[in-house]
């Protein structure tokens, strides 16, 4: 394969994240401004704790607990006003808080939209083919809470480069060599990793997770601590700036975990039984895309279990590694169902879907024959959700739109 082919193919997976930067901003013409009442939660809670951050304060708002969000929008707002002491660049923000969010929102879209990119060049070089990278591009495009979660401040808005990232280096590692060099190459990745995984589960504790997924993908249990190691002190680093608020922010999540209803209300206890599964359903269906995937991703595993072995190293370890994402993304399905009015909260469990598309793209490689058919499959699929996708993205602009234009009307 020659090298200018290569780079040609990795240039096509820039057309898909620019195409989702332009929906994103159009999405954005349709909402609004953040001002308005359906908008302003949570983007100005964040727009003030960012803030907090440029005046060398903690934050006060850390229910998710949000920090990472907090520290980047500090960040943002500190780079708009170069050369401004931190009185100038609060009286700057406040006086126009708007621009000061725009310039937030630009900047989670171009870390989403290059995390999308960088997902579908790493799937490339795994697969060898360019559909199959599209494909993976094109199973987090088709779900809406990839948009909506762009369209405000919020923890949602830095999760979904945080999970693409994940999936990403979860590929590149399982695609390092046996030799000295790929062990070191694994080790790095490894480091990368448990970064990536102690800012996503301090960003909102919903990534937690995803954060099993580099622990129990560990080829050794050295390794498996060596990353824990790095994912806890990533933690505890992005944690930093709330240390003073950790008491108030564990209460708060003792109170979730330990009351039946919403927020910590309700009367004691982990689940209401009689409700709890029909919850789950409504998670499960309101993310038909993850459900797609999973049932695929199932129905692989029953097909190569039933062979029992004489696959080889290299197809083994391709099924292992779908096992345990597939284990992982129940646990987070479970996890949320508590609280399945909130859509939102399983925005890393379905965007991690697209670690189940690489890998099938991939194990469909390994079959000499029949592995284009299987890959042009995924995409035919895929490009069906987009479809889908498509006109769930049409209706929720509606709604944005209608309620933009109801609430400027009461202004």
């Amino acid at each position: 394969m020659s090298r200018p082919i290569r780079w040609g193919w990795r240039a096509s997976m820039l057309l898909l994240p620019l195409l989702f930067a332009c929906v994103t901003h159009w999405l954005a013409q349709e909402r609004g401004p953040l001002w308005l009442g359906a908008n302003s939660d949570p983007s100005y809670q964040y727009l003030f704790n960012s803030l907090l951050v440029v005046n060398g304060l903690p934050p006060c708002h850390v229910d998710h607990p949000g920090t990472t969000v907090q520290m980047l929008g500090a960040l943002v707002l500190t780079v708009r006003q170069p050369g401004m002491d931190f009185k100038k660049i609060t009286h700057a923000a406040l006086a126009e808080p708007e621009r000061a969010l725009a310039g937030m929102e630009i900047a989670f879209t171009l870390l989403a939209a290059c995390a999308l990119a960088i997902v579908g060049c790493v799937t490339v070089e795994c697969t060898g083919s360019v559909v199959a990278g599209t494909a993976v591009q094109l199973a987090a495009l088709a779900q809406i809470g990839t948009y909506r979660a762009l369209l405000f401040v919020a923890p949602e808005a830095l999760l979904v480069a945080l999970t693409l990232l994940l999936v990403t280096l979860v590929l590149a590692r399982e695609r390092a060599g046996s030799d000295q060099q790929g062990r070191r190459q694994a080790r790095w990745f490894g480091v990368c990793l448990g970064l990536v995984a102690g800012a996503g589960v301090v960003t909102k504790v919903t990534f937690a997770p995803l954060c099993l997924l580099p622990l129990l993908l560990a080829r050794s249990w050295r390794e498996g601590m060596w990353i824990g190691g790095v994912m806890v002190a990533s933690a505890a680093g992005f944690l930093a700036p709330i240390v003073s608020q950790i008491p108030r922010m564990f209460a708060w999540f003792s109170g979730i975990a330990t009351h039946t209803g919403t927020y910590g209300g309700g009367a004691r206890g982990l689940i209401e039984p009689a409700r709890y599964l029909g919850d789950l359903a409504r998670v499960v269906t309101n993310n038909p895309v993850l459900l797609g995937v999973l049932l695929v991703s199932g129905l692989v595993l029953g097909v190569f279990w039933r062979r029992r072995g004489g696959d080889g190293a290299g197809i083994a370890r391709l099924i292992h590694v779908l096992r345990v994402a597939v284990v992982v993304q129940i646990l987070g399905l479970l996890l949320v169902a508590k609280h399945p009015h909130q859509n939102h909260y399983v925005l890393p469990v379905a965007l991690s879907c697209t670690l189940n598309v690489a890998l099938l793209c991939e194990i469909a490689r390994a079959f000499a024959a029949p592995w284009r058919r299987a890959i042009a499959a995924v995409a035919v699929a895929a490009g069906l959700m987009v479809v889908v996708g498509g006109v769930e993205l049409k209706a929720y602009a509606r709604d944005l739109r209608q309620s933009r234009d109801a609430e400027l009307a009461l202004k």
